[in-house]
């Protein structure tokens, strides 16, 4: 009868100890694998401006925000990172500064439209939100409250 019992407890704490480490597991992936959202920006043609220039740094600094603002604004580590990407690929300095259009950006509500996919011509760019990041939004959400 002991037996009986030890047998029961340890398949008892063998399917608990399963279901923990599937719980682990599940979370993990889901913190650092799995695409929750992915956001697509199309960059399309290149305009020149009259900004004259003589490194790319001259071309950021006569946008209407400043990198500093990014940076002073506790955003999430990849929005940052992202942006800085984004900024590096619209941005060129040859003697005036040349920016390429982005669409998914709607500048006047400050907000990133659903686009289906780019035209052609075209260079999608992809943000994926993965787990981490969704919370790093999150709490940056929670606190700008």
């Amino acid at each position: 009868m002991k037996q009986k019992r030890g047998l029961v407890l340890f398949v008892i704490l063998g399917i608990i100890g399963i279901l923990v480490i599937g719980g682990i597991g599940a979370g993990y992936y889901f913190y650092e694998s799995y695409v929750f959202k992915t956001l697509r920006l199309c960059i399309g043609e290149e305009t020149t401006t009259e900004k004259i220039c003589e490194v790319k740094q001259d071309c950021f600094n006569s946008l209407e925000f400043s990198e500093e603002e990014i940076h002073s604004g506790n955003y999430p580590e990849f929005v940052e990172d992202k942006f800085v990407e984004l900024v590096d690929k619209i941005l060129r300095c040859e003697e005036t500064c040349k920016v390429k259009h982005v669409r998914g950006i709607d500048y006047e509500n400050q907000k990133v439209e659903e686009l289906e996919s780019c035209e052609a011509g075209e260079e999608e760019f992809l943000i994926e939100i993965h787990g981490k990041e969704g919370l790093e939004l999150w709490n940056f959400m929670k606190s700008r409250q």
